[in-house]
């Protein structure tokens, strides 16, 4: 492992830098655009995860931000994100609940800012609503077929999200924590739910009072009478 300030780094194939771990205990993280004359490229797995700053800046380079990487800082409120980026891993904010500004250029070509909230343009995807907004209601707009893992965690002002028409999966993890939500309607388009999409303590919903509303004979109807969630069937769609 190699050291550059209060970064621990790895060289990958002789080319660019990955971020390994930061190791610094200031109030701001400037992540340097280079180090020894390569750019610096990855920010890694959990390399800035616990850390205590309140702000961080990506500098432009870098394409991938990976799994968990800037997990569980609570203290962080502000991040910049370069328009370079074109790799989001799973999670990189879970846990993060004092998170509530995320700052995006424009032109990236795969991610956008909406309201506070970030996408995938690739992925039609919503990768990322920030805990720190304290949002009481959310309306996740038409055309977005993904809520990507960790999409929700910790939002724990939420109490009414609704889902489009369009929405074929929800991640792992995208409402866990989301302790102020008591329905949610699920809508026929959805193909897959992951089992641990809603999970709270030991099972699904166990810390929680939550109903699921919900088409007979769809994924979502299923996964709730699965998981012995309270269900409402529906029997309109409502596209208002």
């Amino acid at each position: 492992m190699n050291m550059f300030e209060d970064y621990a780094y790895e060289v990958m194939d002789g080319q660019k830098i990955r971020i390994v771990r930061y190791m610094g205990d200031g109030e701001k993280a400037v992540i340097p655009d280079s180090i020894g004359g390569l750019p610096v490229a990855v920010i890694g797995k959990q390399s800035f995860a616990t850390a205590e700053m309140t702000e961080a800046e990506v500098p432009e380079g870098v394409e991938t931000i990976e799994e968990e990487a800037f997990a569980i800082c609570d203290c962080l409120q502000q991040i910049s994100l370069p328009s370079s980026l074109k790799k989001l891993g799973n999670g990189v904010f879970k846990g993060s609940e004092a998170l509530e500004q995320v700052l995006f250029p424009n032109g990236n070509p795969d991610f956008f800012l909406e309201d506070g909230v970030v996408y995938s343009r690739t992925e039609l995807a919503l990768v990322f609503c920030p805990p720190g907004l304290k949002l009481e209601q959310f309306v996740v707009p038409p055309g977005t077929e993904t809520i990507s893992a960790a999409a929700f965690y910790s939002n724990r002002t939420l109490e009414y999200v609704r889902l489009p028409l369009t929405l074929k999966k929800i991640g792992s993890e995208a409402f866990l924590f989301t302790n102020a939500m008591r329905i949610i309607e699920l809508p026929p388009s959805l193909e897959e739910i992951s089992p641990d999409a809603f999970l709270v303590g030991s099972g699904p919903f166990a810390e929680k009072r939550f109903e699921i509303y919900a088409f007979p004979d769809t994924v979502g109807y299923r996964f709730a009478v699965q998981n012995r969630i309270p269900v409402h069937p529906l029997s309109a769609i409502v596209t208002d």
